[in-house]
């Protein structure tokens, strides 16, 4: 396959337009998102239905692979004499990894029959992208297609560290997303986002437009709209619970619980979760008492005084990221900050001694765990060992 003059998106010319593209990495939002960058910079809208053709690449069965090779090699091959290029894209397959199905002789022997379609294609006629996941540069085909000079890798998804997206690479995104949808949305109304949502961007992006669609024609997204409208990421479900518990609503706590467990979330790793939300509610009471923290309703006011905490005071504190305030996002910082008001620190010593006993329990016996979890909500947070009500000086 040869390459084809084009403009680049800034706009000059540009003779080094690859005719494969490879996109791979750890969000399926951007991969694809960085194809459909490439198609509409490739492929006119008035041309589309000769000079682009998709073709779906996950396969489950040997059977159902080979008949996606098939179509791959059709679709190189057939070409419009009415169109000046077309492009194919290959998308989200899974046969460039190493499971079972990609991994089969007949779908290793269809993978060469592709090459040499590659090989054969009118030069500078058509341009194939591939969008995949799971991507191995062991395997033979993958290696092939990578060494060709015509091919471009493009590796998104993988954030600063190499390891995935990050919280601030999140709020970036959700930042973005509702520029597009000319939508504001107040600072601590993002940064609850970005906290609850996880680093899935196609759910990030559904949960976005959700929330611009809810608050319709309203000057902006306030942290209210997020708590009322948007769920939480699988892997941050312990986040309703524990809010729950940090402004001590024992109702709203059994409600979050009742579903927790419904959705499959395992009895021991909620109870983990909850001793994780009572250690740092127990260090940042004892911030608070000292006055080095200063709870208030404003979120950039507090975010903003978080720059002040001498160095000393930050290296008194764990060194475990799971006990120390200080590293966690700020928002997590501003809503403990909240919380430990809401609790005494005599009454947070007693709930980690309660949550050791419902552990405990769990592990020797065999008692139902869901009545286990909630005995020990309500032995916290029952009304009688409520903390006073917050300072009358605290904003």
């Amino acid at each position: 396959m040869g390459k084809t003059p084009a403009r680049s998106r800034a706009g000059r010319a540009d003779t080094s337009v690859p005719a494969i593209v490879v996109i791979s990495g750890l969000d399926r939002f951007l991969i694809q998102r960085e194809a459909r960058l490439l198609i509409d910079e490739w492929v006119p809208i008035e041309q589309r239905d000769f000079g682009l053709e998709i073709v779906e690449g996950e396969a489950s069965r040997t059977g159902e692979a080979e008949a996606i090779i098939g179509r791959l090699v059709e679709a190189l091959q057939t070409i419009s004499f009415f169109i000046p290029l077309k492009v194919v894209w290959w998308k989200d397959t899974n046969l460039l990894g190493e499971g079972r199905v990609a991994q089969s002789a007949t779908v290793r022997a269809g993978l060469d029959r592709l090459l040499a379609a590659l090989d054969s294609a009118p030069e500078g006629r058509v341009r194939l992208i591939v969008t995949a996941a799971e991507l191995s540069r062991q395997v033979r085909f993958t290696k092939s297609l990578l060494a060709l000079p015509a091919t471009r890798f493009v590796e998104v998804g993988m954030g600063d560290r190499g390891r995935g997206l990050g919280p601030s690479e999140v709020r970036q995104f959700i930042a973005e997303r509702l520029a597009e949808a000319q939508c504001a949305a107040a600072p601590d109304a993002v940064a609850a986002m970005a906290e609850m949502l996880g680093t899935d961007l196609t759910r990030v992006a559904a949960e976005v437009d959700k929330l611009v669609t809810y608050v319709g024609g309203a000057a902006q997204i306030e942290l209210d709209d997020v708590r009322a409208v948007c769920s939480s990421a699988a892997e941050n479900q312990a986040w309703d619970l524990s809010d729950a518990f940090g402004e001590r609503q024992l109702p709203r706590a059994l409600r979050v619980l009742d579903r927790l467990l419904f959705q499959g979330e395992t009895p021991l790793g909620l109870l983990y979760a909850l001793s994780g939300r009572v250690r740092l509610l127990l260090v940042t009471r004892a911030l608070v008492d000292r006055g080095v923290v200063r709870p208030t309703d404003d979120y950039r006011r507090f975010q903003a005084s978080l720059n002040g905490i001498a160095d000393e005071v930050r290296a008194s504190l764990p060194a475990d990221r799971a006990r120390n305030p200080f590293m966690q996002h700020p928002y997590v910082t501003f809503r403990l900050a909240q919380q430990a008001q809401r609790h005494e620190r005599g009454g947070l010593t007693k709930a980690l001694g309660a949550l050791l006993e419902a552990n405990q329990e769990l592990v020797t016996t065999a008692a139902d765990p869901r009545l286990v979890l909630e005995r020990v909500l309500v032995r916290i947070l029952r009304p009688t060992d409520a903390a006073p009500r917050r300072p009358a000086g605290a904003r």
